[in-house]
This record gives structure tokens, C-alpha cells and sequence, in this order.
């Protein structure tokens, strides 16, 4: 039998994926709230709310509605005032510029054979699949300059390549020329690895003009099987880490593809 207390819970925000800042700044607020309630002659209130707020942290990750949406903006803003990190930090799913038809994108791999179906499957045919696995671990191997350098090489003339990190974590940060590198969108070094890479496997297509291979390649991270900077495992996970992750306030939590081991955002689904 459910518990009434099942509908109460919110998996997303509790138990491995619960974030202890906000949980931290919860139970600090529901505290000065019970505080003053005993302060101002109300104990039974101020206890009633203490149980009450206390099990809705419990259960539900926060007490303040809309906790996960507001927080990560909060944070990246108090990091910028304590000069941690940029006040923006806009991250990319890819080096590619967006506006590329995706249908088109698809339809062109498999005429040239890079992308094989299999009735609703799709696959990248053994070659190209080869050819993007061994570009990776060659890339893997290179120091953020380098990656960077090699990122450039298949940038548009309009845009360049630079490394970055924040928070203990490494970026590609790609940018207009005119451009502090700051300013511009920062891919991680896991997706960007797996975007040149895929950019190299299909360099051998003469049928793929190269801003075809670069927006096909942020799909080809569908097909990982291991993360590729640092060889974990990828999960299927929440983008509802708080405090470390960008959640769109106009969307809520999304279901993302990460590293288990280095906590890289890979692609979201």
C-alpha cells in the first residue's frame, strides 16, 4: 500500500540527487522562522512548523517553493560577486552555431553512410564509429591549449577557440574574435573532445561539407559508451543538481546524459 506521503516526495530533488546547499539554506530559514514564532509567544506554532517544514525538506529536498529553479541563478550570482566565476557562464551543448535543420542534418549522414538504419534504430556504421572512438582517445590526450587549438581549426572564420575553467571545471569556450573568451559559450571538455572527434571521423565523407559535421556531432554523443575525457560511465540523470547545475527556470529539471565519475554534463536529452 502507498503511503499518503508517496504524492508528497520529489525524487528529482532528494536522496543521491538532493542538493545540501539548498537543504542547508532551508533548514536555516525554516529555523529563524520557528525562532520567531517562539519569540513572539506562539511555542505550539512555532513547533508544529518546525515538524511540518522539517519533513517537507525531508521529503520533498526544499521548503521554499521553486527552490531549484531560483537557486542555481542565486549561486552563480553570489560566486560572481565573490569573484569565483563570470556573472554569466553560458554554457553550450555544442561548438556548432545553432540553426542548422536537424532532419537535414540526419538525412545528409545517411546518404553519405555515416549513420546506418535499422528499422527505428539508428547506429553509426562500424567505420566511422572506429575511426570517431580512436580520434577521441588521441584527443583525450591533449592539455586544454591544445584541445582549444584544435577546436579553432574547425571553428568558422568568425569565431575561435579558447580554454577556460571555473569550479574546478574545464571548458572550451568558444567565441566571437572580437571576443573576451569569457563572454562567449562555454562547451565542456568532455563534449567538445567527443564533438572534434566526431568531426574528424566524418572528415573522410567528401559528401559532408564541414558545418554538416559539425552539427552533426553533438548527436554522435548519443553513442558513447564511456565518458570521453575520463573513460567513466555515462548515466541517464536529472540537470536538477541545484547548485551545480544550470536549470532553466522556464523548464525545470531536464533528463541530461553525465560522467558518473568527473560529474561532466554531456548532452542533454
Amino acid at each position: 500500500m502507498r503511503s499518503p506521503l508517496t504524492a508528497l516526495e520529489r525524487p528529482e530533488y532528494t536522496g543521491e540527487r538532493r542538493c545540501w546547499p539548498c537543504t542547508v539554506a532551508n533548514g536555516g530559514l525554516l529555523a529563524a522562522a520557528c525562532l520567531a514564532l517562539a519569540l513572539a509567544g506562539r511555542p505550539l506554532l512555532a513547533a508544529t512548523a518546525g515538524v511540518a517544514g522539517g519533513a517537507a525538506i525531508a521529503l520533498r529536498g526544499y521548503l521554499v517553493p521553486y527552490t531549484p529553479r531560483f537557486a542555481p541563478a542565486l549561486v552563480r550570482r553570489v560566486r560572481s560577486a565573490l569573484g569565483r566565476t563570470p556573472a554569466e557562464r553560458p554554457l553550450a551543448e555544442s561548438l556548432a552555431p545553432e540553426g542548422r535543420d536537424g532532419e537535414r542534418v540526419l538525412d545528409a549522414l545517411i546518404a553519405a553512410g555515416a549513420v546506418v538504419v535499422d528499422g527505428d534504430d539508428l547506429a553509426l556504421s562500424p567505420a566511422v564509429r572506429d575511426r570517431w572512438e580512436r580520434e577521441m582517445a588521441a584527443l583525450a590526450d591533449l592539455d586544454d591549449g591544445s584541445l582549444a587549438s584544435a577546436a579553432d581549426a574547425v571553428l568558422d572564420e568568425g569565431r575561435t577557440a579558447a580554454p577556460i575553467s571555473a569550479d574546478g571545471r574545464r571548458y572550451v569556450a568558444v567565441h566571437a574574435r572580437a571576443a573576451a573568451a569569457e563572454q562567449g559559450a562555454w562547451v565542456p571538455r568532455p563534449a567538445a573532445i567527443a564533438d572534434l572527434a566526431a568531426v574528424r571521423a566524418l572528415s573522410p565523407l567528401t559528401d559532408l561539407d564541414g558545418g554538416t559535421r559539425l552539427s552533426a556531432a553533438r548527436a554522435f554523443r548519443l553513442f558513447l559508451d564511456s565518458c570521453p575525457d575520463c573513460d567513466g560511465p555515462i548515466v541517464e540523470t536529472s540537470s536538477a543538481s541545484c547548485c551545480g547545475g544550470g536549470v532553466d527556470p522556464r523548464e525545470g529539471p531536464q533528463s541530461v546524459l553525465a560522467c558518473e565519475a568527473c560529474d561532466a554534463h554531456l548532452l542533454t536529452l
